[in-house]
């Protein structure tokens, strides 16, 4: 997809569908924990549209292909880091 993205808020931009939240440094910034601390980025990436494809990228079966976000960070202080990805099968 990308190998310079450096910030969240670069990784919110690769998003095409992602709903602005907050203002100022709180921007994009949900707080999906009922008043606790834990703070979430929501964007959302379609990989059809951001590539021009019509039905997205094709994982082939019984390949190796794969879809893979690779995060090179020290994330010892990260509660959780969930990705979803959809898709269909024709």
């Amino acid at each position: 997809m990308h190998d310079g993205i450096k910030t969240n808020l670069e990784f919110i931009r690769t998003g095409n569908d992602t709903a602005a939240i907050g203002t100022g440094v709180d921007s994009y910034l949900a707080d999906t924990s009922g008043g606790g601390t834990e703070k979430n980025y929501l964007p959302s990436i379609d990989l059809a549209e951001l590539f021009g494809l019509a039905y997205g990228i094709r994982l082939r079966r019984d390949t190796n292909d794969r879809i893979v976000f690779t995060v090179r960070d020290d994330l010892s202080s990260l509660i959780t880091f969930d990705a979803i990805a959809y898709g269909l099968q024709i």
